[in-house]
């Protein structure tokens, strides 16, 4: 039979094809449903185009590592080795993985327990700081309210004909 397959598929094909976890091609072929002459023939064409390269596990993105820590963790022991030489992994990787996915997220509690001290100290500086501007808003105030009552006192002598001065010695 002659299927139409697509060009990421043929390359996928080829990557786990040369993939150093791979050590049964025969095997690879069944899972992936295709014969060994084809697989052959297509990566015959696709390394005569260009070099196809294995990503290697070390170059993986963080959340790339941890979806495949979860479908391994989900796969259970009697199918883990399928599942491992489908991607093109080896248990190492998944332990390492595991490793680091644990400390991050230890890590992240430290961090949390100190952002939150530093939160609970910044929140406690706010309001010091809150009270102390509301202090100088009412001394500012009263300050406004004095001015306000020294210019009606001005204006009031002013009227009366005396002298701000003569009245501070009568005092």
């Amino acid at each position: 039979m002659n299927y139409d397959y697509s060009q990421g598929f043929k390359e996928m094909a080829v990557r786990k094809m040369m993939s150093p976890a791979t050590d049964n091609i025969t095997q690879l072929c069944r899972e992936l449903g295709i014969a060994r002459t084809t697989i052959y023939k297509w990566k015959k064409e696709l390394t005569g185009k260009k070099e196809i390269k294995e990503k290697s596990p070390r170059k993986w993105k963080l959340d790339s590592k941890f979806e495949a820590f979860l479908e391994a963790a989900n796969e259970g022991k009697k199918h883990i080795g399928k599942w491992l030489r489908k991607h093109g992994l080896k248990s190492v990787h998944i332990e390492k993985w595991g490793k680091e996915l644990r400390y991050m997220v230890n890590n992240d509690k430290d961090k949390l327990k100190r952002l939150e001290k530093e939160n609970r100290k910044l929140k406690k500086e706010l309001k010091k700081l809150k009270r102390l501007l509301n202090k100088k808003n009412k001394t500012i105030a009263e300050m406004e309210a004095l001015e306000e009552l020294k210019k009606k006192y001005l204006e009031f002598l002013e009227e009366e004909g005396l002298k701000p001065e003569e009245n501070r010695k009568e005092e």
